[in-house]
């Protein structure tokens, strides 16, 4: 009997579950996911998508723009009957809205993606 192979999405969407199992709370800046992955993955590992390259100046404004983005909270609205940590979600369609993504951060153009992902480097990043 014929069987489909999985889309390079639909593993990667399977990574996303067994990482989020792996989590003890809700991820829910970009700091959270720094110390998540420090406990996760190999130092090496980490330490390579951690850090930026020559004077880090590129990893810097990235760090900067994040820190310049402000939410504005809903204030005096109860929300405490239908809002839990659990139910937060970072959740946005890309790709022409083809593609869900629990948390729009993304690896820029790199090599060794096969760091992150072993089957697929590049192409599951």
């Amino acid at each position: 009997m014929w069987m489909q192979t999985p889309t390079i999405m639909q593993e990667i969407k399977e990574e996303e579950k067994k990482f989020e199992k792996k989590t003890s709370r809700a991820l829910l800046n970009i700091e959270d996911y720094h110390q998540q992955a420090k406990k996760t993955l190999p130092k090496m590992t980490y330490e390579f998508f951690r850090n930026g390259s020559d004077d880090q100046l590129t990893l810097i404004d990235n760090e900067q723009a994040f820190r310049r983005i402000k939410l504005r909270p809903k204030v005096l609205i109860d929300v405490s009957s239908h809002l839990t940590i659990d139910s937060i979600s970072c959740k946005t369609q890309i790709l022409n809205s083809t593609t869900t993504m629990s948390f729009p951060c993304m690896i820029a153009p790199a090599a060794l993606h096969c760091l992150a992902n072993r089957e697929h480097g590049e192409l599951a990043t």
